[in-house]
This record gives C-alpha cells, sequence and structure tokens, in this order.
C-alpha cells in the first residue's frame, strides 16, 4: 500500500493523468504500430522456436516403411481401372469402388446427401478394442475441381496394404468423397450422428491429394487450417513432416513455390507467416482441401498434395508418408493433448506459440479501449453529465446491431448477387452520412456517446476472438482500425473534415474491403462471397457472422454518429 500510495502521489506531482488523457487521440494508433511491429518482430531469430515432438510414443520414423515397389504395381493397377471411369458417373464410380474395398475385407458403406455421395470402408482391427480409429481419405474431385485419380488409387492401396497387417490398435478407415468440401463435412457430421457402421473415435485424418496420373512428382504440400481458428495438435503436423522429409520430400506451407523451399532467412519466415495468418483467416472460405471438415470433433487432421509431375519422389514415397504417419498414430495410448492447440508457423520446422503472437492483436483490442475512453474524457463534457444520454445512444447502437443481426441471418436467403448491392450501399452511405443530417436536442452528447459505445463494444467482439481465433481477429482489427479516427477536427475546414471522415469509412468497411480480399480468388467477388456464405449455413463456421455483426455493426454505428447533428446549439447560433 506504501508503495501504491507513493506512485500515485508522483502521477499527481507530474501532472501524467491529464498528460495522458490529452494523448489519448494519438495513443489507438500507436498501439495500432506496435501491433504490426509485433508481428513483425517475431520471424526474427531468437523470437521463435524449433519444432519437436512433445509425445514420446509417437516416434515417426523409428520403424522401416515397407510400401515399397512391392506395392507400386498395385497401385497403377488400380489407377489404371480408375482412369477408365466416366467421371461424370461418380454414384456408379463410387460403387465400383465400394466392390473393391469389399474385396480387401473392409465393411463398406455409400453414405448420400444433397451435397454429394461419400464411399466410405471400415476395417476392424482384431487386436484393438473397437473404441478408437484413424481415417485415410481421398475426395473424388480435389479442391481445385481436378480428378483425384493418384489419391483415390494410394487410399485403396493403402488400405490393402494395411489389411495384411496386425500390429494395428485403432481401426482403420477408408472415405472416398465426391469432394473434400461440404460432402465431406456432412460424412464427418453423420458419422458423429446418425450412422449405423462407425469405428469409434476417429483419433486423427488424413486427405491425400494426388490428382495427376504420373508416377513421380516434386515435393508436397501440407494444409493444416481449420474452422474457427481450430488447428491439428503440432505434434501430429511435426510427425508428417518428420516423415515426409525422413522420405526425401520436401514439405510445402501455404503454397510456396518449389524454389523458395530450402530459404531460410527473415523474409521467407515473414512471409510464410503473413500467408499463414491470411490462411487461418480465410479457413472454410475459401475452397477447403478435407482437413477442414473435421474441425469441431477433436479430430488432428491435414491433407498432403503431391506437387508436380516429373520430380525425384514416386508415387510410393507419397504412400509411406502416411504409413508412417499411421504407424505413429497407432502407438497412441490416449488422444493427442500434449505439444500446442494454437500455434502459427514460419516454416515446416519452426513455428510461434500463442504466449508470443498474442500481444499483437491484444493491441488491436486496446486501440479501440482508448478510442473509447478517448470519446468520453475528451468531449468537453462531464461524464456524469454524458452518461445521462446512454440509453438513447445505447438504444441507437441497438437498433444497428439489430439490422446487421437481419443481414447475417437473411442474406443467406436473398437472390444470388446480392453482395453486389451490399457492396454498392456501403460505398454510397460512406459518401452520403457527410450530407445527410439527423437534428435533433443533445444529439451532440449522443454521437460521443455512440461512437465510445461503438469502439468499446468492437474491444469486446476482439477480446472474445483473441484467443479462439487469432488470425480473424488479427485480421479484422488492423482493417477497421481506421474507425478510431473518424471524428470532427476543429482545426480543419468542414469540406476537409467530410472528406477525410469520407475516406476513413471507405477504407474501413467490410463490404467496400471485400473487392480487396476477393483478389485472390479465382472467382472474384462471387467466389469470396459464396465461400463465406456456405461456410456459414453448411460448415458451421461464424467468419461471417463476426464480421457482419461485429465489424459491420460498429462501422454503421460509427458512420451514422456522423449524422447527427444537435439542434439545440445550431437554434442558438442562428438566434446569435
Amino acid at each position: 500500500m506504501a508503495l501504491l500510495e507513493q506512485v500515485y502521489k508522483k502521477i499527481v506531482k507530474l501532472g501524467l493523468l491529464p498528460k495522458l488523457i490529452r494523448a489519448l487521440p494519438i495513443l489507438p494508433l500507436i498501439l495500432a504500430i506496435i501491433g504490426l511491429g509485433w508481428i513483425s518482430l517475431l520471424p526474427d531469430d531468437g523470437q521463435y522456436r524449433r519444432t519437436y515432438i512433445s509425445e514420446n510414443a509417437l516416434l515417426p520414423s523409428q520403424a522401416y516403411s515397407y510400401f515399397r515397389e512391392s506395392e507400386w504395381n498395385i497401385v497403377r493397377g488400380y489407377r489404371d481401372e480408375i482412369l477408365k471411369f466416366n467421371r461424370e458417373d461418380k454414384v456408379g464410380n463410387l460403387q465400383e469402388m465400394q466392390t473393391w474395398i469389399e474385396d480387401i475385407g473392409f465393411k463398406t458403406h455409400i453414405h448420400t446427401s444433397e451435397f454429394g455421395d461419400t464411399l466410405y470402408g471400415i476395417w476392424h482391427v482384431p487386436k484393438g478394442d473397437d473404441t478408437e480409429s484413424m481415417v485415410l481419405g481421398a475426395a473424388y474431385f480435389n479442391s481445385d475441381g481436378d480428378f483425384n485419380v493418384g489419391g483415390m488409387a494410394l487410399s485403396i492401396a493403402l488400405g490393402r496394404y494395411f489389411h495384411r497387417w496386425n500390429i494395428w490398435s485403432k481401426n482403420i478407415i477408408i472415405v472416398i468423397p465426391e469432394n473434400p468440401n461440404l460432402a465431406l463435412r456432412h460424412w464427418v457430421n453423420a458419422y458423429h450422428g446418425d450412422l449405423d457402421l462407425t469405428g469409434g473415435s476417429i483419433e486423427a485424418a488424413l486427405m491425400l491429394d494426388y490428382a495427376s496420373d504420373s508416377d513421380n512428382f516434386d515435393y508436397t504440400e501440407l494444409y493444416y487450417e481449420g474452422l474457427n481458428g481450430q488447428l491439428p495438435n503440432l505434434d501430429y503436423i511435426n510427425v508428417a513432416v518428420s516423415v515426409a522429409e525422413h522420405e526425401g520430400s520436401r514439405i510445402s506451407l501455404h503454397r510456396t513455390p518449389k524454389e523458395e523451399l530450402w530459404n531460410n532467412d527473415y523474409t521467407s519466415r515473414l512471409t510464410i507467416l503473413l500467408k499463414s495468418i491470411k490462411e487461418l483467416a480465410l479457413a472454410g472460405i475459401r475452397r477447403p482441401h478435407g482437413n477442414e471438415a473435421f474441425s469441431g470433433w477433436r479430430i488432428q487432421a491435414i491433407t498432403l498434395k503431391a506437387i508436380g509431375f516429373t520430380g525425384a519422389n514416386d508415387i510410393t514415397t507419397f504412400g509411406r508418408i502416411p504409413e508412417a504417419v499411421f504407424r505413429s498414430v497407432n502407438n497412441l495410448l490416449e488422444k493427442f493433448h500434449q505439444s500446442f492447440f494454437f500455434y502459427l508457423m514460419l516454416a515446416p520446422r519452426h513455428f510461434i506459440s500463442i504466449g508470443t503472437y498474442l500481444p499483437s492483436a491484444g493491441f488491436f483490442a486496446g486501440s479501440f479501449l482508448l478510442s473509447c475512453l478517448d470519446k468520453m474524457l475528451n468531449s468537453g463534457f462531464e461524464v456524469n453529465y454524458l452518461l445521462k444520454f446512454a440509453p438513447n445512444a445505447a438504444l441507437f447502437f441497438v437498433a444497428v446491431v439489430a439490422c446487421a443481426l437481419a443481414i447475417t441471418l437473411g442474406y443467406p436467403l436473398l437472390p444470388t448477387n446480392t453482395h453486389y448491392v451490399l457492396i454498392a450501399v456501403s460505398v454510397v452511405a460512406s459518401v452520403a452520412v457527410s450530407s445527410i443530417k439527423i437534428r435533433g436536442y443533445n444529439n451532440k452528447e449522443k454521437r460521443i456517446l455512440l461512437r465510445a459505445i461503438s469502439a468499446l463494444y468492437y474491444t469486446i467482439v476482439l477480446a472474445s476472438l483473441l484467443v479462439l481465433n487469432f488470425s480473424l481477429t488479427f485480421a479484422i482489427g488492423t482493417f477497421a482500425i481506421p474507425l478510431c479516427f473518424v471524428n470532427e477536427y476543429p482545426r480543419l475546414s468542414k469540406p476537409v473534415n467530410n472528406v477525410l471522415n469520407t475516406l476513413l469509412l471507405l477504407i474501413s468497411n467490410p463490404f467496400i474491403l471485400s473487392v480487396f480480399f476477393s483478389l485472390d480468388f479465382e472467382g472474384g467477388v462471387d467466389e469470396f462471397y459464396q465461400g463465406l456464405i456456405e461456410s456459414w449455413v453448411y460448415l458451421d463456421s461464424y467468419t461471417w457472422g463476426v464480421v457482419v455483426l461485429g465489424w459491420g455493426a460498429v462501422w454503421a454505428g460509427t458512420a451514422s454518429s456522423l449524422m447527427l447533428v444537435d439542434l439545440e446549439r445550431e437554434e442558438k447560433v442562428n438566434t446569435e
């Protein structure tokens, strides 16, 4: 207590509190710059960590892998038969592959849904207790829409190969969905719901993407993004990376090109870090690769994709990776629980833990909190006087949130291309708020409170998502930061003030910025919104809700405040 008293007296003596209050308008920008700077420092030497296996029982690459040349002809045989398929007859082809899997010794079933059929087969291993299983899958068409001939052939050949071994303690499930998106997701949900043929709790899933009839490939891409910020246990990724590199295949993260796979400098690590934040924020919106379908069920899932046609690695090399991964997972006597579930990757062998990267997004939440305090303490009014009008401003903001909720729930039911209307309305609203005025008594106080409530609301939104989905929090915090500076600037003329506020609203609107976000999508804005809504409706992803109910509501509340004009003071000025 004595120490706190001395600190308090020192603060009063130096007059720090009034100085801090006067500095509040610039502090949100300073915190935002610190947040961005924090991220830029993470790839520097000494800030990141090298990956390691936390669970000793996994023992990756400790046993010899036998899926070699002797199995090559089996893979070729299945592949040649699949190449004869009429690719459009998906149901008939799945039934044909069903007979192959049944001949191996698996119990099979074709799960039918409105999003496509899914063939799956389960081998109840003799030594297991029928309570746990591992999934090996390959989509009929991969995320790029290509015929996954090598992946399906390899999955069935591996199922045949696994069936000859008596080492397994967990059931093995082979899954071939029509697509790695909604069809697979519906099967996963049905597996945990009303399917009669099941094999126990799924511990791990590995999807294979080999959309080529070539025997060779260059390197392997690994996808691990989950929905709503969920990630597989880092040990599972480390096992896959260790096995792949042991077999001589380089691992690429977030579509890193071949010529950069051997780079390990600051620039390459920063590039992968920023890509990982982007990919995790867009998980479910971009075309899923298959691993995303297992999110929400405590299933560790990854996708391996073979890239190239003429590399030094052959298809049996690609097959030895799931073999060794399954043998490692088979060693576990319990679920994955050690290592990290929250992390960011800088390279296949380097990562950042949650305690290191979390503060960067926390600074953006702090920016909006300080913006709220700035609106209240630097308004020129007593706080007690302002709070008398809080119910009116809060009711106004509740109405804004209600409109945002209506858009969130009603948008999926509206006609196609409605997003263009949202973008147009956002542009018009950004320009119109400077000219449209709502006159009323004590509007200045309500305007201040409305901005403060909006900033406080967004602080709560960001703080709530901070741990659950860091990447989404960091993204929406970064792009919404201009809202902290939408204000009246007495030193500027009214036209300049209006132009500045309009620009701030334009560059911070989520619907306008969606045009920028969609540049990385082949289908542009249409594909972006289709993925956003499908992930919200069918994949249980909350990104659309967060963007509209969080970011969109705060934007609308801040923009609306610019239209409030104090009639009482305006009449007084006119009288004088």
